[in-house]
């Protein structure tokens, strides 16, 4: 499974695609007050599979650590790849509350922070920012942000094609079934 780090201030969201550090700099100290942060390595795909796109995924809910555990190829293994200096998608999401709780027990069922959601896909970057939001198209960023919406542009560039659906039919346009 993905690592815990200390609850707190989150730390290193690691330096971004390109200069500047990208967007976790700025974000992980205010996102996890009393919360641990996990870190996620996955695969979107078998890891063997040249359509596999990797990602590392900062979050600070175990809602999400559970979910990505079930619909990605997560852990040690994904792990091991991106230490292969693997091309890879950089994910943060926080609920957006703190946990204010001193034995760490969340009031709310469901945080996050509807007043304040920020949901950021910057494919350029290989970076995908979601604050504010347990919906699960938006905090299990493997899946609609990535297999989506940044695979989108991956494709463009790179000759391929990514479809969240696919209509087909059988015969000329207009002509019955009959």
């Amino acid at each position: 499974g993905g690592g815990g780090g200390g609850g707190g201030g989150g730390g290193g969201g690691g330096g971004g695609g390109g200069g500047g550090g990208g967007l976790y700099p700025c974000l992980t100290p205010l996102s996890t007050p009393g919360r641990t942060m996990y870190v996620l390595p996955f695969s979107m795909g078998p890891l063997d599979s040249p359509l596999a796109r990797l990602g590392v995924q900062l979050t600070d809910s175990p809602y999400v650590v559970v979910s990505m555990g079930i619909m990605t190829r997560m852990g040690s293994p994904a792990m091991a790849a991106l230490t292969t200096g693997a091309d890879f998608i950089r994910c943060l999401h926080s609920v957006g509350r703190p946990l204010t709780d001193p034995a760490g027990v969340d009031p709310d069922l469901w945080p996050c922070d509807p007043e304040l959601t920020l949901i950021g896909h910057v494919p350029e970057r290989r970076e995908i920012i979601s604050f504010g939001s347990g919906y699960g198209g938006n905090s299990l960023l493997g899946k609609k942000c990535l297999a989506l919406r940044i695979a989108s542009s991956l494709a463009r560039q790179q000759g391929w094609l990514a479809e969240h659906m696919l209509v087909s039919g059988h015969g000329s346009v207009g002509q019955g079934s009959g």
